[in-house]
């Protein structure tokens, strides 16, 4: 991920979204059951599953299966939006998945969807930051103890250039997911000059809420 941004009026950023989680692909839903019927090997992960309602005509790749028959998948997409842009909202409660693969005789009644936790670590940051005493802040949402929100800084960056590689750092940036379900990455910065600019490159892992999907 690369950010950049020159001001030209001194204007501070406040928490400004950079990196959005749910715009990520990949991102998984845990779909629950009112009811299924199985064969001996039910939805296995890697199939697609489609929804027989025309008006949701919603589509996702089972990643994994539980034992109450709810179904983790990802990558899904429906007639009227496809890729990023779906959300849990795309699976109807009372819709019917069936499978369209050969030999997959199955089907499952949505009765509610889950989404998990997202989260994303940082492995690297390589920066350029210009602008006498300016500082830029990366920051992940959420609250601490009192209340505040964005309080959890992942790292603050000073005037200047410098890496923070795999072998600068103890371990990667992480986002705690007991006290944060949203990994999304906002930036803020502090006394920006006019003229001053930053140049920010961040290699992420996904590492919640996310699988690929094994596809046959």
């Amino acid at each position: 991920m690369k950010f950049l941004r020159y001001d030209s009026s001194a204007n501070d950023e406040v928490s400004v979204q950079k990196v959005n989680c749910e715009a990520l692909l990949y991102r998984t839903f845990i779909v629950i059951p009112s009811q299924y019927n199985y064969d001996t090997i039910g939805f296995p992960p890697g199939v697609l599953i489609q929804s027989a309602n025309a008006t949701s005509n919603t589509t996702a790749y089972v990643c994994d299966t539980f034992a109450n028959g709810a179904l983790l998948v990802t990558q899904v997409a429906n007639s009227t939006v496809t890729g990023n842009a779906i959300n849990a909202s795309a699976f109807v409660v009372g819709d019917i998945y069936t499978c369209p693969r050969t030999g997959v005789n199955a089907s499952l009644t949505v009765s509610s969807v889950v989404t998990p936790a997202r989260l994303i670590d940082i492995e690297s940051i390589w920066y350029s930051i210009s602008g006498a005493g300016t500082i830029v802040g990366l920051e992940w949402s959420g609250t601490n103890s009192s209340g505040n929100v964005f309080a959890t800084t992942a790292k603050l960056l000073t005037e200047g250039n410098g890496y923070y590689g795999r072998n600068e750092l103890q371990m990667e940036i992480v986002a705690s997911a007991a006290a944060n379900t949203d990994g999304s990455i906002y930036i803020s910065s502090y006394n920006m000059t006019s003229g001053g600019a930053y140049d920010i490159t961040l290699e992420i892992r996904k590492s919640v809420g996310f699988a690929q999907p094994q596809i046959y």
